[in-house]
C-alpha cells in the first residue's frame, strides 16, 4: 500500500511504475524525498498538586501499622504516576496521622497523605513534521533505475 501510494504521487510529476510492492523510476539521475506526518504537541501551561489520603482502619494497632507501612513502603518507592493523558505527576509524602478515638469499638486508624503534582497541558496538532529525508543519485553516465519498496531501497 505504501509503494501504491508513493507511485501516485510520483506520476503527478514523472514517470512511476508499480511492481508489486516495489517502485520503479526509470532514466532518473538523481531522486530525493521526504516523509512528512502530523504530531501531536503538548505545551504545559501551568502545574498543580492534589492531595489524597490512604485511610488504614484495623481491630488494633500492630496490624494497623503492618498495613500502613506495607503501603507507605511501596508508594514511597513510587517517584511518577503514568496519568490518564500520557504525562505524569509526581508523588510526594506528605503527612501521617493517627487517630485513636474509636478505641472503644475496636477501630484504630492511622491516614498516609500523599501529593501528586501534575502538568495543566494544551495539546494540539501540528501539521507537516518532516520525519526523515532520503536521496539516490547515480555517479556513472549510464541513467539510474532506482527501485523502493516497502522492504527497503533497490537499485
Amino acid at each position: 500500500m505504501v509503494a501504491a501510494i508513493l507511485a501516485a504521487q510520483l506520476r503527478t510529476v514523472r514517470t512511476a511504475l508499480l511492481q508489486g510492492t516495489t517502485v520503479v523510476v526509470p532514466l532518473v539521475r538523481r531522486l530525493e524525498g521526504r516523509v512528512f506526518a502530523d504530531q501531536s504537541v503538548r505545551r504545559e501551561v501551568k502545574r498543580q498538586k492534589q492531595r489524597f489520603r490512604v485511610t488504614c482502619w484495623s481491630p488494633d494497632p500492630d496490624s494497623r501499622d503492618r498495613v500502613a507501612v506495607a503501603i507507605d513502603t511501596t508508594l514511597a518507592a513510587t517517584t511518577f504516576l503514568a496519568l490518564p493523558d500520557g504525562s505524569s505527576g509526581r508523588l510526594r509524602f506528605a503527612a501521617s496521622e493517627v487517630t485513636d478515638r474509636s478505641e472503644s469499638a475496636a477501630l484504630f486508624r492511622r491516614d498516609l497523605i500523599y501529593t501528586v503534582e501534575y502538568p495543566r497541558s494544551l495539546q494540539r496538532t501540528s501539521h507537516g513534521w518532516s520525519w526523515e529525508k532520503f536521496s539516490f543519485r547515480r555517479l556513472a553516465p549510464t541513467p539510474l533505475r532506482t527501485a523502493w519498496s516497502d522492504r527497503g531501497i533497490l537499485q
